[in-house]
């Protein structure tokens, strides 16, 4: 009877502790699988930022040279204020002309280099809206992954308790496993006794 009881506890503890063995490494992959999904998607949004960054910075090149045009349209109303100066001695009548034709070339000129820089500005605020959006998102997934620590923490200490807990429960079952078993030994010492004191 004696090696049974001892056969009965090893299985037992075989058990108890092959489950909690299993149960924390499945937990353990897919807490690991969790975070690398997190590192991927972060990474992908920078890569998203980074193409937004180029794209304002290639639109900040592009209002620079606009107006630079602007500074070249000021040097040319200089040149064509030069140009009406020398008409000054021809006839009235070739002047207005000529007067007219530069403002009709030069609000055009004008015109046209408002209406790309107008462009230009809406793409620009287009895109800063954008990456405003993306900043937003990124700001969520970074509150998700906080909470996710957070939970995992959470987790990781009930887990911790709930394994002291079958701890205390395995050594609770092998202490009263051990106390039967001496109680047996002792009974069955006692009856060998008896046997030998009714064999005399």
């Amino acid at each position: 009877m004696s090696p049974l009881i001892c056969l009965f506890g090893s299985v037992t503890l075989f058990s108890y502790g092959g489950q909690c063995e299993l149960a924390w490494n499945k937990v353990y992959g897919l807490l690991s699988a969790r975070i690398d999904k997190i590192i991927l998607e972060q990474d992908i949004i920078k890569h998203e930022q980074d193409v937004m960054k180029k794209h304002i910075k290639d639109l900040i090149t592009s209002i620079t040279a606009t107006n630079q045009q602007f500074s070249e349209v000021a040097s040319l109303d200089q040149k064509l204020t030069s140009v009406q100066e020398r008409f000054e001695n021809m006839d009235s009548h070739l002047k207005e002309v000529a007067s007219a034709e530069v403002e009709r070339r030069s609000h055009l000129l004008r015109r046209g280099l408002e209406q790309e820089k107008a462009a230009t500005q809406s793409r620009l605020n287009a895109l800063l809206k954008i990456q405003g959006n993306v900043q937003s998102d990124t700001n969520v997934l970074m509150n998700a992954s906080d909470d996710f620590r957070g939970q995992m923490s959470e987790f990781k200490e009930t887990l911790k308790s709930t394994m002291n807990q079958a701890s205390k429960l395995l050594s609770s079952t092998e202490d009263k496993m051990n106390t039967h078993l001496n109680e047996t030994r002792v009974h069955i010492s006692y009856l060998e006794k008896e046997m030998d004191s009714s064999i005399r």
